[in-house]
C-alpha cells in the first residue's frame, strides 16, 4: 500500500518538524506527501497584524517542498482559506494518513492540541498521526510499535491500521499489543478475573491478526491508568497506535481529557484511528 499522506503546517519550527516526519515516513513506506496550510479566515485580528498571512503560508509551503526535494520526493502543496478544523477534516477523505504537530506556534496556535486537533482527530476520515517534540534532524525510526486495544469493535480499526503500517515499514522488529484495565473503576465484589480475561482476548486478537500478516506480536496486560501506562511505555517505542471510541475501561480514550493527555504526554508519535460506522465509510476507490 502506497500511503497518501497529508500534513498540516504553519509558520513555526514545530510544524516544520512534523512535516519533516511526514516526509521521512513517506520515504520509508513509499508514499506521497501533500502539505496543507490553512489561512484561518476567522482570525481577523491576527490576519491584520500579519499583513499578508498568505505570503507567510506560501513561504512555509515552499520550505517544505524544498525539503521534499532533498529526499528525492515531489511534494504537492495547497493553501486553503477557511476554518482550520473544518478544512482539514474535509481534505482527509482524499488521503490515507494525516500528520499533525501538537505544539504549533505563532499565527496558527489553533494547531495546538486542543479544540481544533481534538475535533480533527474525532472526525477525520483517515488515521491521524500526532507528532510532538520530535528532533527534525533525528533519523526516522519505526522499529518498535505499541498497539493499545480493549478488544471492542471500536479499537479494531486501530489494530488493523497499526499492523498494516508495520507490515509495509522496513525495520519493524517489535510489536506489542497492550491492554490496560483500570483497577480503580472495579468494585471489590467483581474482582479482576473478568477484566483480565477481556484483556487477554483483546491482545490475543492482535496477535492472531498479526500472524495473518506474518508479523510477530507480543502480548502485554497491565493494571493501572491507561494514559499513564501508555505514556510511560511510549518512551521505549517509536509509535503508539490507539482507537478513538473504546469502551469499558478504555471509554475515556474516545476523545476526552485522558485521550488529550495521552497524546500530549507520550514520547513518540501517536497514530489515532477513529472508528467509523458503516454508513460513514467512503465508497471504494
Amino acid at each position: 500500500m502506497a500511503y497518501r499522506i497529508l500534513v498540516t503546517t504553519d509558520t513555526g519550527d514545530k510544524s516544520k518538524a512534523s512535516a519533516i516526519y511526514a516526509l521521512k515516513l513517506a520515504k520509508a513506506v513509499g508514499g506521497s506527501v501533500t502539505v496543507m496550510y490553512v489561512n484561518d479566515s476567522t482570525n481577523y485580528v491576527n490576519n491584520l497584524a500579519c499583513g499578508a498571512p498568505g505570503i507567510k503560508g506560501e513561504n512555509a509551503l515552499g520550505w517544505i517542498a524544498d525539503k521534499g526535494s532533498e529526499f528525492g520526493m515531489t511534494v504537492r502543496t495547497m493553501t486553503v482559506d477557511g476554518i482550520p478544523a473544518d478544512e482539514i477534516i474535509r481534505k482527509t477523505s482524499d488521503f490515507d494518513i494525516l500528520v499533525m504537530g501538537t505544539a504549533g506556534r505563532e499565527g496558527v496556535a489553533h494547531l495546538l492540541l486542543g479544540s481544533v486537533t481534538e475535533k480533527v482527530i474525532r472526525y477525520s476520515k483517515c488515521p491521524v498521526i500526532a507528532v510532538r517534540n520530535l528532533d527534525p534532524d533525528a533519523p526516522f525510526r519505526m522499529e518498535k510499535m505499541l498497539i493499545a486495544t480493549d478488544g471492542s469493535d471500536y479499537t479494531a480499526p486501530a489494530v488493523r491500521g497499526g499492523l498494516e503500517m508495520a507490515k509495509v515499514t522496513p525495520g519493524v522488529t517489535k510489536i506489542t499489543a497492550l491492554s490496560v484495565f483500570d483497577n480503580k473503576t472495579m468494585s471489590r465484589a467483581s474482582g479482576n478475573a473478568d477484566t483480565e480475561a477481556a484483556c487477554e482476548r483483546a491482545v490475543s486478537y492482535v496477535h492472531e491478526e498479526g500472524s495473518k500478516l506474518g508479523l510477530e506480536v507480543e502480548k502485554k496486560i497491565v493494571p493501572g491508568s491507561p494514559s499513564q501506562i501508555i505514556g510511560g511505555m511510549s518512551a521505549y517505542y517509536d509509535m503508539v497506535v490507539m482507537g478513538t471510541m473504546g469502551r469499558t475501561g478504555w471509554k475515556r480514550l474516545s476523545m476526552g481529557s485522558v485521550a488529550e493527555k495521552t497524546v500530549r504526554e507520550v514520547n513518540c508519535p501517536v497514530m489515532v484511528v477513529r472508528y467509523r460506522k458503516q454508513e460513514d465509510l467512503p465508497e471504494s476507490r
